[in-house]
This record gives C-alpha cells, structure tokens and sequence, in this order.
C-alpha cells in the first residue's frame, strides 16, 4: 500500500521524486561544507608475496597450492578537501598477511645447517612456503569523487615491518651441490627447512589503489590494494632466481569520527 501511495505521488507530482533525489544527494555529499576529517576504519586484509616472474614456483607442470590467510585491518586517516571532487589524505594502517603454499620448484637455493656449519644447496622437487608479515603502514593518497556515492582511491604508501616470517621446507626431490645434479634424495620423512626471516628487508614502499562507496554521509565501505615494487629480500640476498613483491588486499569500512 505504501509503495503504491509513493508511486502515485510520484506519478501525479513529478517534483516530488526530484526533491527525493536531490535530498538522498544532499544526504550523501552533506560534508561538502568540512574541509577536514578525521576517519576510523576497520576491515579484513588477506595478501603476502608474489614471484615475479610468476612461473618461478610453478615447476614444469604448473603445480601451485597456496591457502591465503585473512587478518583484522585497523587504520585510521586524516583528510583534507581540495575541490568538489578531490580529497587528500594520510593514513595510520596497522597491516597483517600470510601465505602457506606447496609448490614443485627446480634449483632452488636451500640452507641446510650440518654440524654447526651452513651450507648452501640446490634443491628440486615440491617445497612448502611459509610466509607472514606484519606492517605499520604510512599512506599518502588522493580520493576522486565520480559520483556522489561512487570514488576513486590512487596514491602510495611506506610501510615499516614489525615482524616476518619467511620459510620454505624442502619436502620431497633431491639436492644437489650444483643446478641440475642429483646428489641426495629428499623424502618427507628427513625434508630440509630453510629460514630466510632475517633476511627479509625491513621496510616496504609501493603503490595504493582503491574503491570505496558512501553507505551514509559519515559511512563508506571499500576495497584498496596495494602492490610494491621492490623485493621483500634484502639487496645482497641471492638464494632466489626470482624476486618476491608484496600484495596485499583488503575489504574496509570508514567512519568520520570528526569533521570541521
């Protein structure tokens, strides 16, 4: 019956669907008079790192098996207009990922501790990889407003990293003391595990792209992503033929906790 009512009315005053529209318009963009907020935002982040080139962990066969863990994402950003339909912004992200995958890989550098003493070997075969990161992460990015609900996220970010974890375990192949030799057989019974954690770089710069969507005018709900260029190792770092670069994803909600 309501709709019914509202669509008569509709139908009889034309105006009236336009002043319903210009009011859910209003309601969205009604922070067009601050020129500053500050947001919370909550939300779940899944990522890790990637090889480039992608076929670096895939064997000859393509074998890749990898589960994505899902973390808690906090964040909260400072922003500022700049026109009608730029804003500015710099964030706070306390940031999660992790990746388990089993792979088939060919000569690829294990450390294998004997008697105290390290020695370096090339392994071929399936191998686990266990990896996890944790960021403090500092974004710098710009919002461009399409339409009064839909926007546009582009910028950078630099990150810091609290922890790492990078491991991989030789689970079953061979190794050998140089690439394509056979010198001793792996079985899952005796695999060899590798810890490159104190290798892994300290810091992180890269690129943020994003979505986000006014739910109301203080709410909006977004994806971002961000990707790096540069390799999770440090530069001296030389066990891998390939290079690992972050990628992380996440599912946001933001609330304007204070606007003027």
């Amino acid at each position: 019956m309501k709709k019914t009512i509202i669509i008569g009315l509709c139908a009889l005053f034309p105006g009236f669907s336009l002043v319903a529209q210009k009011a859910e318009k209003q309601s969205v963009l009604q922070d067009k008079a601050h020129e500053w907020k500050v947001s919370g935002q909550l939300g779940l982040q899944a990522g890790g790192a990637i090889p480039i080139p992608m076929s670096a962990l895939s064997g000859d066969d393509g074998a890749v098996n990898a589960q994505v863990k899902v973390y808690p994402r906090l964040a909260a950003r400072l922003g500022k207009r700049l026109s009608d339909h730029w804003w500015a912004y710099v964030g706070l992200n306390y940031a999660s990922s992790g990746i388990t995958a089993k792979a088939r890989v060919k000569n690829q550098r294990i450390k294998e501790v004997k008697n105290g003493a390290l020695d370096v070997k090339y392994f071929t075969g399936v191998s686990l990889v266990e990896m996890a990161f944790a960021y403090a992460e500092f974004p710098v990015y710009a919002e461009y407003t399409i339409s009064p609900r839909n926007k546009l996220l582009m910028g950078l970010y630099g990150a810091y990293k609290v922890s790492g974890k990078f491991e991989t375990t030789a689970v079953k192949g061979f190794t050998s003391d140089k690439p394509d030799n056979v010198h001793a057989e792996v079985r899952p019974s005796d695999n060899i595990r590798s810890n490159f954690s104190s290798d892994l770089r300290g810091w992180d710069f890269g690129v943020l792209l994003g979505y986000e969507f006014a739910v109301f005018s203080r709410l909006n709900a977004g994806l971002h992503l961000n990707f790096s260029p540069f390799d999770i190792f440090k530069a001296e770092v030389d066990y891998f033929d390939y290079t690992m670069h972050p990628l992380r994803g996440s599912i946001m909600v933001s609330y304007d906790l204070f606007r003027r």
